[in-house]
């Protein structure tokens, strides 16, 4: 359906783009690489409208764009200059951009998850001043582990995420409220059975366990496994599909905290990283699934 691929990426060096960049190649593809925090500068007149001068093809209607950029610095101007090439040139983007958009920004998310009644991690989203009374829900009763994780609102490969006890958590968003910044959610800490991710590729899920003795589960300290479906991830193999389908999006990462067979969401990534889950599927070509779940999906919807 598509012979070209653009990726947006400000980091075209990182192993799954380049492994994006290889199936790409290896299908007949063209493709091509694009960063636009840098280069995605436009001038828009009634004379002079085209942008795509940088690229390296003519791109109309078969061409695919990849956005592989983070929201981390709360800049969506990624997002608005794939909404302009799609409008007036055509390209065909691999997610919905109000998918990417509300995935981007982690307080949307979690209303998001909790208008559907999709199960969650307990989120606060502090506005103002906050006093210690407002983080008593947060606390399991059962628990004499009273930690804190606190997130940006926006963040790529745990940036902004750190752990901390009740009182550090109060001086903390003080100090953040000082310096005019809010954009933070806090959640508690769980000592979870297992931490996994479901990968959605098109209609293939892989499921994958962290394994780290750190509490922040991420590709520098964990090692990762493959998770089969059966009695125990049976409900975060469902809720991956019925979120992939609610937002109509191929490609998802779905982090999950499962304890006795019970899954509850973390969080959800548009952009996954495949580095992590092809060791735990080595033998898995895990970017050529990624590329052919953009091709089922364009071709369902220009049926």
């Amino acid at each position: 359906m598509f012979r070209q691929i653009i990726v947006f990426t400000k980091s075209p060096q990182l192993n799954t783009i380049q492994q994006i960049e290889r199936c790409a190649r290896t299908k007949g593809l063209e493709y091509f690489s694009f960063n636009p925090k840098r280069n995605g500068s436009i001038t828009l007149s009634p004379s002079n409208i085209n942008n795509l001068k940088h690229l390296p093809f003519t791109v109309a209607s078969d061409g695919l764009l990849l956005i592989r950029t983070s929201g981390v610095d709360f800049d969506d101007s990624d997002l608005n200059l794939a909404n302009h090439w799609s409008q007036e040139y055509g390209i065909s983007l691999s997610h919905p951009l109000s998918s990417l958009s509300l995935l981007r920004d982690k307080s949307r998310q979690a209303l998001w998850l909790k208008e559907q009644k999709i199960p969650f991690v307990t989120t606060f989203l502090p506005r103002g001043e906050m006093e210690k009374k407002d983080l008593l829900p947060l606390i399991d009763k059962d628990s004499q582990n009273h930690f804190f994780v606190v997130k940006s609102l926006r963040g790529n490969k745990g940036i902004g995420v750190e752990k901390l006890e009740l009182d550090r958590v109060l001086s903390w968003w003080r100090e953040r409220l000082e310096g005019g910044d809010q954009r933070y959610l806090i959640q508690p800490f769980q000592n979870s059975d297992k931490e996994i991710r479901i990968l959605c590729l098109g209609d293939k899920y892989y499921g994958i366990e962290k394994k780290s003795e750190h509490w922040k589960k991420n590709l520098a300290s964990s090692h990762f496994l493959p998770l089969e479906k059966n009695k125990e991830s049976e409900e975060a193999f469902e809720l991956a599909k019925i979120i992939q389908k609610k937002l109509d999006c191929p490609c998802l990462g779905i982090d999950f905290f499962l304890d006795k067979s019970h899954a509850t969401v973390i969080e959800i990534n548009a952009n996954p990283g495949l580095e992590g889950a092809q060791k735990a599927y080595p033998h898995k070509d895990l970017a050529l699934d990624m590329l052919d779940s953009f091709w089922v999906w364009q071709s369902r919807n220009h049926e």
